[in-house]
């Protein structure tokens, strides 16, 4: 089947906008790459949120490709998820609280032994063992992703790789803001991102790992 140019640029312009809006409440990764941004540098933060979606990228060809059905295996499978990105999340939220100084000065730091491939890994890590973010494009692909491809596979796939690419301008616009607002010495916000991304981190963490904890507890009790 034959798509127009017009349908092509159609499923482009809506992918783009949508995965952009999607973008802009920031997740995990997403404020982890703010946080790589704040405090190693713009560069840094952007290969945290590349890593991010490519691990966006992974979900969604394993998703609409015959794994669907990968959390719905067993209940543990899905407690596993949450525990194990909640570890790592109050991990690194920790870590971070504990190199952090009580009075944080932000300023441009040089990265000096991070490599690119280390920040990609972090936001991949981020995103991959995310619960949330399985759930969310296990919902986006049976409803808003199928109905794309009700009318073409090619403008489906295409609709998927806009949104996408318009996921990771949403949060490199995110970045970009938090960058420049750092180097136009904005006080008291760029301050307070410093102090709180950490905590609240830390926060996150502890929540998807009791999260995790209540789910297992209702299933022992037959409540799932």
């Amino acid at each position: 089947m034959t798509i127009s140019f017009a349908t092509i640029l159609h499923a482009v312009y809506v992918g783009l906008i949508t995965g952009y809006l999607v973008a802009l409440p920031t997740g995990p990764a997403g404020l982890e790459s703010i946080r790589w941004t704040l405090t190693k540098g713009l560069k840094q933060g952007i290969f945290v949120a590349f890593g991010a979606v490519v691990a966006d990228a992974l979900d969604v060809v394993l998703i609409n490709y015959g794994f669907l059905e990968l959390l719905k295996i067993h209940i543990m499978i899905e407690v596993s998820f949450w525990l194990l990105f909640g570890g790592l999340v109050l991990f690194i939220g920790l870590r971070d609280m504990k190199r952090q100084k009580m009075h944080m000065t932000i300023s441009p730091v040089k990265p000096k032994k991070t490599k690119p491939h280390q920040a990609f890994l972090t936001g991949f890590l981020f995103t991959i063992t995310y619960p949330g973010v399985h759930l969310f494009w296990i919902t986006f692909s049976s409803t808003i992703i199928r109905t794309w491809k009700a009318s073409s596979a090619t403008e489906g796939h295409i609709f998927t790789v806009a949104v996408l690419v318009g996921m990771f301008l949403g949060v490199v616009t995110i970045n970009v803001l938090a960058h420049f607002g750092k180097k136009l010495t904005i006080p008291a916000f760029v301050k307070k991102i410093g102090e709180w991304v950490p905590f609240i981190i830390v926060l996150m963490g502890a929540g998807f790992i009791v999260t995790g904890v209540v789910i297992f507890i209702r299933h022992i009790m037959g409540l799932v």
